[in-house]
């Protein structure tokens, strides 16, 4: 069983998928969580026969997400040992993001990953340390390498050749995009939700052909008694995390990204308008 902490992470494992999907973790964890998850159910009966967990990006994941793991493995497989008997690898780099803790500090979220775990010191460590991907650049491999561990201070200085041209976003977007036509193979990350808007604002300029405008549903019920509190025009001004705009400008052969899989058979990660009709892809 292949699966991720992240979807993005999912998504590179064959036939991955989110760890939360594929063993019914709650959301709401603590000391005590196990997944819901019935010895009876098909789910179970996959347990009982999985030999190989592939777990990747273990350093986002909460400590006791994995300890609801290993308590549930140990139920359905009826076996006293760490995860119920099954090998369990988990990839992962602690030099990158660690579990999100609310209102937490340093302290409480390096308690939360999975160093901190009673599983940890029950692991065998492998440590991987050639980059195979920048085998041929090893400059900026030895620059990545600074980043992660503090040499560069707070400050760091891009080399020449990671600087768009004209430091510019016009010039970012002529670098990543030349020819307007390999959406899928490139991205470009931003911070802000407006800062997101405003780049693809700038490439839907760019893209031949005819806008077509798609509007959320702005109405408030009568009945609703916080109708009145907010004027409509201010609440389709917000840009909220996780949600389209309230005007969606989309031209032919766009690519969309779907917030959210309402059919998880069909695998559906992405969504292309294309003549006149959103046509959702297999990948």
């Amino acid at each position: 069983m292949a699966m991720a902490t992240s979807g993005i992470a999912a998504c590179l494992l064959n036939e991955g998928r989110m760890a939360h999907s594929a063993l019914a973790i709650p959301l709401q964890l603590h000391d005590a969580s196990i997944c819901n998850i019935s010895a009876q159910s098909p789910l179970g009966q996959s347990l009982r026969e999985v030999q190989l967990i592939v777990l990747d990006e273990a350093c986002t994941g909460h400590r006791f997400m994995f300890e609801a793991i290993d308590r549930s493995l140990r139920d359905i497989r009826n076996i006293d040992s760490p995860n119920g008997g099954v090998v369990v690898l988990y990839g992962s780099d602690f030099r990158q993001t660690l579990p999100i803790v609310v209102r937490g500090g340093c302290k409480q979220t390096v308690q939360a990953c999975l160093r901190y775990s009673y599983l940890f010191s029950l692991m065998q460590h492998f440590h991987l340390t050639t980059n195979m991907r920048l085998q041929s650049q090893p400059d900026f491999q030895r620059f990545l390498l600074d980043i992660d561990e503090g040499k560069t201070g707070p400050k760091v200085d891009l080399p020449l050749g990671l600087v768009a041209p004209g430091n510019s976003l016009d010039g970012l977007i002529d670098a990543i995009f030349d020819d307007l036509v390999d959406f899928f193979e490139r991205v470009i990350l931003a911070v802000r939700n407006d800062d997101a808007q405003e780049i693809n604002r700038k490439i839907t300029d760019r893209i031949l052909g005819d806008v077509h405008q798609c509007f959320s549903a702005d109405f408030i019920h009568e009945n609703d008694e916080h109708a009145h509190h907010y004027s409509v025009e201010f609440l389709n001004s917000l840009q909220l995390s996780g949600l389209p705009p309230h005007q969606l400008s989309l031209k032919c052969g766009q690519y969309l990204m779907l917030l959210r899989n309402l059919n998880p058979a069909k695998v559906c990660c992405y969504v292309k308008l294309w003549k006149d009709a959103i046509v959702a892809k297999r990948y």
